[in-house]
């Protein structure tokens, strides 16, 4: 089966280029015509055949113009039972062994859940900075990598209001001079901590547009006070 078993980001070549897609546990790219040569028959036979998959409930499909994401329905638990089957199958000493593996495994997949958990705060993250802030320059690898860090030591949400309180300072600057969401969330110089809930505040009495973008949102809700 062609499932990841870890999530990780995926670079296929498409029509508008490189394309870089996220891509879960349990879940895989899938192209109609490069199957059909794979297994030796038209794309309308594999066409039908992943539809009565999907109508069977054992997948789901979610296509896009280039290709599409194929997930393995309840894919966790074939991964139970799989590792399951294989200790019953096991001589004593492996049972023994396993059974003084555990700890280890089970901090090992307490340590995968996190990390796929980031990857997806992180990859929200970066799609909400670069909507709300609009820079010109977009490096999102590297964006991603230190969003993924800073996420070990500050929460999502307080992340996400970082941006919101930087939108205020930014919001009338030319893209050009907007940050790099990679130096935004910087690992030398993270320029994102002046903008933490606990630290960001306009100054008393600044009657500045910025202070009534920011009363504005805060009105709003959008900002916490």
């Amino acid at each position: 089966m062609k499932a990841n078993h870890e999530s990780a980001w995926i670079t296929i070549k498409t029509g508008k280029g490189d394309s870089e897609i996220f891509v879960e546990s349990g879940q895989f790219i899938f192209g109609r015509k490069a199957a059909a040569l794979e297994l030796h028959t038209s794309q309308s036979s594999v066409r039908n055949r992943m539809a009565k998959l999907k109508n069977m409930g054992n997948l789901d499909i979610q296509p896009d113009s280039h290709y599409s994401i194929i997930t393995i329905m309840n894919w966790e638990d074939y991964q139970a039972n799989k590792i399951e089957g294989g200790q019953a199958e096991g001589q004593p000493e492996d049972r023994q062994r396993t059974g003084k593996g555990q700890p280890k495994d089970t901090n090992k997949n307490d340590k995968h859940y996190k990390n796929e958990k980031n990857n997806k705060q992180a990859f929200d993250l970066y799609v909400f900075y670069i909507q709300e802030i609009n820079p010109k320059n977009k490096s999102k690898q590297r964006a991603l990598s230190n969003i993924e860090k800073h996420l070990k030591n500050n929460s999502h949400e307080d992340l996400i209001q970082a941006v919101k309180n930087y939108k205020t300072v930014c919001i009338e600057k030319d893209p050009l001079y907007r940050k790099d969401p990679a130096n935004f969330f910087g690992i030398n110089e993270p320029y994102f901590r002046d903008f933490l809930p606990e630290i960001f505040k306009p100054q008393e009495g600044d009657d500045s547009e910025l202070r009534k973008i920011y009363e504005q949102l805060k009105d709003s809700g959008e900002l916490v006070p």
